[in-house]
């Protein structure tokens, strides 16, 4: 069986959504960025300050006074902690005493992982808040191998794997907001060539074909050697809006054979992410090929002999 899915760190998904905050300013230059007024020490507000323009307890027998609460030192000092709460991205929230800790968390060093999302199902992708940066992976559907015709009593037929589906991989840093994500289609079964695995998209910024389903050969009398095509690839994936990326069509699928009055299907290709779906090899009965190990791997193709008619697997 192809899968309609496709996976990422263990054969679970068909996209690999990798959420970071990447730190374009550093701490220093997004703390002293903003409205306001510009960091200062409070003897640049106030003349009770002592020589060094810091605070003083004053002496009363030498006649120095206390340096005097001013309401401009502590607004200064009120936006300046302000500004680096939102600019890591955080709303201001009086109930949370550790957002000055969580900001310079995030404002240093290369970036926070923020998530990782599996998606296997058609659905909408937001991302999680804060992301600044995404690192999508996704594959297409594999293709279906290919169901065989019945055959004579003098000859056999042989059916080729599937291709699997492409890859592609992409970094994004606008236009992810909310995205209408779309797993590939399984095909239907037929006694035929197979269907075609659909085609996996993460809204317009990548589309990803799913791959050819196995040919089908017509009955192939006792022979010396016949061989059919194995399942096409459906093309390069696009990308678009992305900074870096890769894409890469998918696997031929294998060529079912015909040797000697003996038939053997095709395998299924595999993927970037497992196998694809066995084959089989016998000189009479029939079986059906097997299922795919690997999101976006092809499915092997069956094979009949004597009479007979494969059921069908993808």
């Amino acid at each position: 069986m192809s899968s309609q899915y496709t996976c990422a760190i263990s054969y679970n998904c068909a996209f690999r959504l990798f959420e970071l905050i990447i730190n374009l300013l550093k701490f220093f230059i997004s703390a002293f960025t903003g409205e306001g007024i510009s960091m200062q020490k409070i003897g640049n507000i106030t003349s009770t300050a002592d020589a060094n323009g810091e605070w003083t307890n004053g002496n009363v027998a030498a006649g120095t006074p206390p340096t005097i609460i001013d309401a401009a030192w502590l607004n200064t000092i009120q936006r300046e902690i302000a500004n680096v709460v939102t600019g890591a991205g955080l709303t201001l929230d009086p109930s949370n005493d550790a957002q000055l800790l969580a900001s310079l968390l995030s404002l240093t060093g290369p970036g926070r992982l923020l998530a990782v999302k599996y998606i296997t199902a058609s659905t909408t992708y937001t991302p999680t808040a804060g992301t600044k940066k995404i690192f999508v992976q996704g594959i297409g559907t594999g293709g279906n191998g290919a169901g065989s015709i019945a055959s004579g009593s003098n000859g056999c037929t042989c059916c080729s794997g599937g291709a699997s589906g492409g890859y592609a991989e992409a970094w994004y840093t606008s236009g992810f907001s909310s995205v209408a994500v779309t797993i590939g289609a399984i095909g239907a079964l037929n006694y035929a060539s197979g269907a075609a695995g659909g085609t996996s998209t993460f809204g317009s910024l990548m589309s990803i074909p799913g791959g050819g389903g196995g040919g089908a050969s017509a009955q192939a009398s006792t022979v010396a050697y016949f061989e059919n095509g194995g399942g096409a690839v459906g093309g390069n994936p696009t990308l678009s809006g992305h900074i870096s990326g890769f894409v890469t069509p998918g696997v031929f699928g294998q060529s079912g054979k015909v040797f000697s009055g003996a038939a053997a299907s095709g395998q299924g290709a595999p993927s970037r992410f497992g196998t694809g779906g066995g084959n089989v090899a016998i000189a009479a009965g029939g079986n059906a090929g097997g299922n795919a190990a690997g999101y976006g791997a092809g499915g092997g193709g069956a094979w009949r002999g004597n009479k007979q008619r494969s059921c069908l697997w993808r």
